[in-house]
């Protein structure tokens, strides 16, 4: 967890887990509001997390980009 700037977590209780084992690290925690009841390779699931982990690269992206 040290080394991560962000931490990607598909809902609430992936959250409240990191904060119970490494609340020095819970503000890098971005829920990205998909329920965890998908295996792990659903399309469905794919197709909820995909334009999810888009958005967040590219607002990341506009951060580092603001803080030039």
């Amino acid at each position: 967890m040290a080394w991560a700037e962000v931490v990607a977590v598909m809902e609430e209780a992936h959250l409240n887990l990191i904060q119970g084992h490494w609340p020095d690290h819970a503000n890098k925690v971005v829920v990205l509001g998909v329920p965890d009841y998908y295996e792990p390779d659903a399309p469905e699931l794919r197709a909820l997390l995909a334009p999810k982990i888009r958005a967040l690269l590219k607002d990341l992206d506009g951060h580092d980009r603001g803080a030039e």
